[in-house]
């Protein structure tokens, strides 16, 4: 996945509410930007997380099945509010929430200066892995149009789907292979071998035997209650 556009990912009811709140509860401001200011009010998430926020976090690691590690928040206030052309280069996945006015997105390819368009509505989401943040400019356009305010949401994970929930069971022989296995283990990964249980959680190979287990039952169904959500 190079970019995943969610249309209509949230209900309009909710996106009515969220912009309610992210305007009331975010401390926005001004930031410095070279001899002047960003052209748009902006929230960084350093410490204390507002309500609303937070609630936007849980639902994407439920749903995405990732970790936030960042958050950076974009208040446009009319047409004169933009983002110039950027790079994030953080080396994570951004997952960007958009409410209130639709806003174009444009993404400009730095080999071939091809451009790409989205159109970001109220409820949107979209999607960007760092593969496809490094061949390209990303963009927020002034527009002359008469906008209502947007405010979009931008959350920095780990890898989207990211097998946090899935489980592997693969044929070993001797001790080589299974030191060969481990170290090629990736996070969220369940080894099964005989009645010992391997999983990769947070860096960490873990030993899981777990009370009345059987190899016979659903091995998903006891991921699942293994990772909850």
């Amino acid at each position: 996945m190079n970019v995943e556009h969610l249309k209509q990912a949230l209900l309009p009811e909710e996106c009515v509410d969220y912009m309610k709140r992210l305007k009331k509860q975010v401390p926005w401001q001004k930031m410095k930007w070279g001899r002047g200011y960003l052209p748009r009010l902006i929230y960084r998430v350093d410490g204390g997380i507002p309500e609303p926020i937070q609630d936007l976090i849980t639902y994407t690691e439920a749903s995405f099945e990732c970790s936030v590690r960042g958050v950076w928040c974009n208040y446009y206030q009319s047409g004169n509010d933009y983002t110039p052309p950027h790079q994030d280069n953080y080396g994570s996945y951004v997952i960007t929430y958009s409410f209130g006015s639709s806003r174009r997105f444009v993404c400009q390819n730095l080999n071939t200066a091809k451009k790409t368009e989205y159109m970001l509505n109220s409820g949107d989401i979209f999607v960007f892995s760092p593969e496809f943040d490094k061949m390209h400019k990303h963009s927020i356009p002034k527009t002359t149009k008469l906008v209502d305010p947007r405010i979009s949401i931008v959350l920095f994970t780990d890898i989207p789907y990211s097998q946090s929930h899935w489980a592997i069971e693969k044929p070993l022989g001797g001790d080589e292979d299974l030191e060969f296995i481990l170290s090629d283990m990736k996070e969220g990964e369940m080894l099964v071998f005989k009645n010992l249980m391997l999983v990769k959680k947070d860096g960490v190979i873990m030993q899981a035997i777990p009370e009345g287990y059987d190899q016979d039952e659903d091995l998903l169904d006891f991921v699942a209650k293994f990772f909850p959500e």
